[in-house]
């Protein structure tokens, strides 16, 4: 039997899908289970138990055309059956034209009538159980509820090696591809330095989409005689999880480097303005924790987030100070 998991999305909400896919593969059938995702993710999955496959949905696999000879690939490896938690019109029609018998999807997707099996979209539940949601009856013995990313063991080591010294490492990460999830960059530094007269160490971390706020960040740390390590942007991206890992903080937006830091069993530090941990994306493990502005009437004022405040004051994000955020890092690790 072949499976096939489809969610080319963000690349936080992939890692959540990591779940479903591997619990598939538990199954008593031991079916070939594959995850589709966005190219960007793709590194992020090697030598896990189940196979990666890239839909490059703003590049080669764009537009009609695109869209047409990528069902056509589909169509030729013969799923037998499809989950896909993600919700757009054009997942449903791809996944139509794979002519892939067996297709389940959630009931609030747009292009729903193209599914075989409809699942209601239970709000109330992590992203993660969400999407484990879709899975048959009798799947629920088995599920494996947590993320995986891929883990560089020779990296680990030279990690170990060079991180050696005292004081545990807290890792800011800055960015966001929306930019009211940001908390200000100056806040970041402002904590890292509150915790570096502490006795931890600072990392780093971000992509090449982060450089502009990350060099606001290096730049007052720099000021402030605060020494850091410097992940963003330096490292291949397969690396990312590894380096996370070899963390023993991480402070974050609410950002896909959340969920990869959960992967790794690094506790989180989430930082939440214009979203809520309501949608299902803040973090799980006992050790992590959330830090967000209550009573405000604005939030949430946009399921992802957006490009400015609509109110034009980001209450959210400004009115939550770095001695809150330094004082949950405290609490976490007494």
């Amino acid at each position: 039997m072949r499976v096939l998991v489809f969610n080319p999305a963000f690349i936080g909400d992939a890692v959540l899908t990591t779940p479903l896919a591997n619990t598939l593969t538990k199954l008593k059938e031991k079916p070939e289970v594959f995850l589709c995702v966005r190219p960007e993710a793709a590194p992020l999955f090697k030598e896990l138990p189940f196979k990666i496959l890239v839909f490059d949905k703003r590049g080669v696999d764009g537009g009609l055309l695109g869209i047409f000879r990528f069902a056509s690939k589909l169509r030729k490896m013969k799923f037998d059956i499809v989950y896909s938690p993600h919700r757009s019109i054009r997942s449903a029609i791809v996944l139509s034209l794979a002519k892939i018998p067996l297709r389940v999807g959630f009931s609030s997707s747009a292009g729903s009538f193209l599914y075989t099996h409809l699942v209601k979209r239970d709000m109330s539940l992590h992203e993660a159980a969400r999407n484990l949601s879709l899975l048959p009856k009798e799947a629920e013995a088995i599920i494996s509820e947590d993320a995986l990313t891929y883990l560089d063991v020779e990296y680990k080591r030279e990690l170990e090696n060079s991180l050696s010294g005292e004081g545990p490492i807290a890792a800011l990460s800055a960015g966001s591809v929306w930019e009211t999830k940001r908390w200000p960059a100056i806040y970041f530094a402002q904590v890292a330095k509150l915790l570096a007269a502490k006795g931890f160490r600072i990392a780093i971390f971000g992509g090449p989409g982060d450089k502009a706020v990350n060099s606001i960040l290096e730049q007052q740390l720099t000021n402030d005689g605060v020494a850091y390590y410097n992940f963003a942007d330096t490292i291949p991206f397969e690396k990312f999880p590894t380096a996370i890992g070899a963390m023993d903080l991480l402070i974050s937006n609410d950002s896909a480097p959340v969920h990869i830091a959960e992967s790794r069993n690094t506790p989180v530090i989430a930082i939440f303005g214009p979203t809520t941990p309501s949608f299902g994306f803040a973090p799980r493990n006992a050790r992590s924790a959330v830090c967000e502005i209550h009573g405000l009437s604005c939030r949430p004022c946009a399921i992802h987030g957006g490009r400015r405040c609509p109110k034009g004051h980001f209450r959210c994000m400004k009115e939550l100070l770095p001695e809150t955020v330094f004082e949950k890092a405290l609490e976490l690790f007494q």
